[in-house]
């Protein structure tokens, strides 16, 4: 069954850009629906937008919630100044531990068609080694380089 937003109701979704191929997440409330599709605002914002979901699409309800992907993590660099990472490797990156991002792709993610071969936890966003996919058991050898990387890596340090 393909997930249906309701109208009235703030989401946040975390999806794969098809421009840099990083994970992007959007606080959206939902405005309408019409034959075209589902039509959305971002948090704050009056202009609207059409959106849809599939494979690669997380789903949470709310706002302002505790999981974040990578690109949210600020911290300093060496010389001071703040910056934020992002992995451009076309897979879901989630900030935190395995465990914590586990459970909410579990419990919390409202796409039950969610692709979890996609999703890779880290907790340091920008630092390859720190990275692992949060569903190992999903991953099919070949179908994703970076994944199998990530699994190879992964599966040496156990």
């Amino acid at each position: 069954m393909t997930f249906e937003f309701e109208v009235g109701k703030n989401y946040t979704t975390f999806e794969i850009s098809s421009f840099m191929a990083c994970t992007v997440k959007r606080e959206i409330v939902i405005k309408d629906k019409d034959s075209r599709g589902t039509i959305f605002a971002l948090k704050g914002k009056r202009k609207r937008y059409y959106t849809r979901v599939d494979k690669s699409t997380a789903v949470f309800e709310g706002h302002d919630l505790d999981i974040k992907c990578d690109s949210d993590i600020k911290r300093p660099s060496e010389n001071g100044f703040i910056i934020t990472s992002y992995s451009g490797n076309a897979l879901l990156n989630f900030a935190g531990t395995v465990d914590f991002v586990r459970d909410w792709i579990n419990n919390k993610n409202l796409n039950t068609e969610l692709d979890k071969s996609l999703v890779v936890a880290t907790t340091e966003p920008g630092n390859f080694e720190k990275e692992w996919m949060v569903y190992p058991e999903l991953v099919v050898p070949g179908t994703h380089a970076v994944a199998d990387r990530i699994l190879k890596k992964q599966l040496v340090i156990a």
